[in-house]
């Protein structure tokens, strides 16, 4: 007597294997019984996109090196206004705002070097203001590249010789 169980698993196997057998004898068929199916290249071609480190990188010097100098004469100045010059990007404008009238101030520096102290303090708020504008711009402007990605593949194929039917996989990853 056979149990409905062991009837359930010999159909099973009997489809299982015939639909294999189909499937092999359809693939025998289309190619010789040494050979693999054919491989196949999956690609997908990419457009990226990246801040410019050009403009990233000439940006953060022009910036860093207008900065680093008002940090340098702000911590090395006793007149008050320079301490203003620590806030970067608006502290060459406020300390050139805050300073005084040549004599009005006891503090103030000596009025001989004052012109050109004031357009220091111009040419430093305009360079911090220009690296940080080619900061913005390098990502504002990006460059573009464009990438062919290979995606990975696996391909399941039959093999059929006169000692064994077996199913392979090959796959590139």
């Amino acid at each position: 007597m056979v149990s409905s169980t062991g009837l359930f698993r010999t159909t099973l196997g009997v489809v299982a294997l015939s639909g294999v057998v189909a499937f092999a004898g359809a693939a025998a068929a289309d190619e010789p019984p040494s050979t693999h199916a054919p491989s196949r290249t999956f690609q997908d071609t990419v457009t990226e996109s990246a801040p410019d480190p050009r403009w990233l990188s000439v940006g953060g010097l022009v910036f860093g090196s207008t900065y680093l100098t008002s940090v340098v004469v702000a911590g090395t100045s006793s007149y008050r206004a320079d301490q203003r010059l620590y806030v970067p990007l608006a502290g060459p404008w406020l300390d050139l705002a805050a300073r005084g009238k040549c004599g009005s101030d006891p503090n103030y520096p000596a009025c001989g070097h004052e012109t050109r102290n004031d357009a220091l303090l111009v040419g430093d708020g305009i360079g911090q203001a220009l690296g940080v504008l080619q900061i913005v711009g390098g990502f504002l402007f990006p460059t573009t590249r464009t990438v062919i990605q290979t995606r990975p593949e696996v391909v399941f194929a039959p093999t059929i010789t006169p000692s064994e039917f077996a199913m392979t996989a090959r796959g590139r990853f």
